[in-house]
């Protein structure tokens, strides 16, 4: 065993001891990779000691770091010792805003409360994109992302009337009125830009505002989008909006910050971080194998976290992974990748984006994503993030705890995929049309076993509605059972909502105080047919994959009949306490058996779930006590 020592107050020249240790993590892999070269059969534990490293360019680890199943490879934090490896700078100098010119320009009862800092003075001069993921810089506060000065401050304005493009040229930019007033002090502002549902309410995109004209009333983008009236936005990057706690605004040309900070703090004795670092990822893994990254923090950066491509067995586990500017931590082909006892946590897009497994052969990626807090994520781009995004094959999420955010918890693109013992609530609650497990459009996507989860408070949407559980499209053959929905669905989606598929079986769940418990909307024979002899659809099922060929016929048999039996989908064993409408919105088709309907709720979740209560209805035991973080682990 050898041992190599890495600390904040070391020096890449040391040899990299516990009394002379390293300064870099970067040089610590170099070490490394001498020491495999020159003695491949000996493990070797990196040590990271307490306290805060910078990064400003990627840190990658190499194929030739690897380690072997009996010979492993160690990144660890010494001993309860907490190293940060962070892509952010704190702010410092920080004092109360008296230039004139300044405060004439911010609303007049929040120019007491504003403060500034110099980041020319600090060597701070790129500061990124204001409307592209993973480049612009944030600030932080404590941990918390701060606003962007905005209006409205935690809502929506809407577009009064769109401007029919077809008066334009293609040359011409999005043009649209609004009726609010205060707009009209945009009109002074150096780089105003909006970010708005602007057609669809399961769609957002930031654009950047090329004019306003006070008199017509009508904001001209720089970019052409579709639109449409009364869609919903609001504008950012505003100095004439900051007028609220946690709102900042840049001045991009002086490089002055102006900051009004949450209430009670104090800007010079807090932890305020701008997010720097422009690296795509703090750390790479590229092709290694049989390496574990245990204890480690990785923060404050404009891209991602980590990334795992083409890795073997590789691990990550006890590690915080927070306050960037796009994802969490991508896992990118390879297998028996695992993420374990981590803590992903105010991510600008998505928490872990998992792609493993090949969906032709059925070969197993066996990436297992077990036993995680992720919460606070999709603060940028809004949707289409989700907590874990799941595509390939034979990948596996369980005992997972995953809340807040505008987004879905799950997305699924493939097959035989396991989601269990999940706790999952607060999500999708800005969108619309979604669920908190979303999967969409491809009938030959398969083999998915949803069971054993909680869901609750799933109850946003703005027009149809959102499910905890989201079937759109023809998906079909999903497993859901045992699961327990607390307030779920809203307008016109059940906690459960299948769109257009079929051979799906929704067995021994329980659905307390949901608006509906399912939902459905029955394509008919004809439609459904229309829709899977479509040239895409075609492509899906039998290019894309095969479902003809006796792989999935032997392993999927209910894909032989794909074509009949449009909005089959079977129904049983459900228990319904105190859900406002009927069972099923619409029922055309559906094998419904032993769905149990109490009009009022009088015991907690534990017992209802219990084999006392539900032996009596023929239904069993729902193991809710092992659902969330497992026992032994509990953060």
């Amino acid at each position: 065993m050898k041992n190599i020592y890495v600390s904040p107050f070391g020096n890449d020249a040391n040899h990299g001891t516990l009394l002379k240790p390293l300064k870099s993590f970067q040089q610590a892999v170099n070490n490394l990779v001498s020491l495999r070269k020159d003695d491949p059969l000996s493990p070797v534990t990196v040590f990271f000691r307490g306290g805060t490293y910078q990064i400003t360019y990627p840190i990658n680890i190499p194929a030739s770091a690897s380690g072997t199943k009996n010979v492993p490879i160690v990144l660890k934090a010494y001993q309860h010792e907490k190293p940060i490896f962070t892509g952010g700078i704190n702010l410092i100098h920080w004092t109360k805003l008296t230039d004139k010119k300044v405060l004439q320009r911010i609303p007049h009862y929040s120019r007491n409360k504003i403060w500034v800092t110099d980041l020319k003075k600090m060597g701070i001069v790129d500061y990124g994109s204001l409307i592209e993921a993973g480049k612009r810089a944030e600030l932080y506060c404590n941990g918390n992302i701060q606003i962007l000065s905005r209006w409205p401050n935690t809502v929506f304005t809407y577009i009064e009337k769109t401007i029919d493009k077809t008066h334009f040229s293609s040359e011409e930019k999005g043009h649209f009125t609004y009726s609010q007033p205060r707009i009209n002090n945009w009109i002074n502002e150096s780089q105003p830009c909006v970010e708005g549902y602007w057609k669809y309410d399961w769609s957002d995109q930031h654009q950047e505002v090329e004019k306003i004209d006070t008199l017509s009333k009508t904001i001209t983008l720089r970019k052409p989008i579709e639109y449409t009236d009364g869609a919903r936005f609001y504008g950012f990057n505003l100095l004439c909006e900051l007028d609220a706690p946690r709102e900042w605004y840049l001045d991009r040309t002086d490089g002055l910050l102006y900051w009004y900070p949450p209430r009670g703090i104090l800007p010079n004795n807090a932890n305020v971080i701008l997010s720097k670092s422009n690296a795509q990822y703090l750390v790479e893994l590229q092709g290694c194998s049989n390496i574990l990254i245990s204890g480690l923090n990785f923060c404050y950066s404009r891209g991602s976290g980590l990334l795992l491509r083409n890795t073997e067995s590789c691990t990550i586990e006890l590690s915080t992974i927070s306050n960037l500017g796009k994802n969490g931590i991508d896992i990118l082909q390879g297998h028996n990748a695992t993420i374990s006892r981590c803590t992903l946590r105010v991510l600008g897009c998505l928490g872990l984006n998992v792609a493993g497994g090949d969906r032709q052969t059925l070969t197993y990626g066996n990436h297992k994503i077990v036993n995680n807090i992720i919460e606070y994520y999709s603060l940028f781009k809004r949707t289409y993030q989700p907590a874990i995004c799941l595509a390939g094959c034979g990948d596996f999420v369980s005992h997972n705890v995953i809340s807040h955010s505008p987004s879905s918890a799950i997305r699924l693109v493939g097959n035989d995929f396991t989601i269990e013992y999940n706790d999952i609530s607060h999500v999708v609650e800005e969108s619309d049309d979604q669920g908190g497990i979303d999967i969409w459009r491809d009938p030959s996507y398969r083999g998915i076993i949803i069971r054993n989860n909680r869901w609750s408070d799933i109850v946003g949407g703005t027009k149809v509605g959102v499910a905890a559980i989201r079937l759109d499209d023809l998906i079909s053959g999903v497993e859901i059972s045992s699961n327990i929905f607390i307030r779920c669905g809203s307008k016109i989606f059940g906690a459960i909502q299948i769109n257009g598929g079929k051979d799906n079986v929704v067995n021994n769940n329980i659905f307390i105080n949901c608006k509906t418990a399912i939902s459905f909307s029955p394509w008919g024979q004809i439609r459904y047919l229309k829709a899977l002899n479509s040239e895409s659809i075609k492509k899906l099922i039998y290019k894309n994959v095969n479902i003809n060929s006796n792989l999935y016929l032997n392993h999927y048999p209910k894909v032989s009949n794909i074509s009949n039996g449009a909005d089959i989908n079977i129904i049983k064993n459900n228990l319904l306490i105190g859900c406002d409408n009927s069972f099923l919105r619409k029922n055309d088709k559906v094998d419904d058996k032993n769905n149990i309907i109490l009009q009022k709720e009088t015991l907690n979740e534990n017992q209802y779930c219990s084999k006392e209560f539900l032996k009596k209805y023929n239904l069993n035991a729902i193991p809710i006590k092992n659902i969330g973080l497992e026992r032994n682990i509990r953060q």
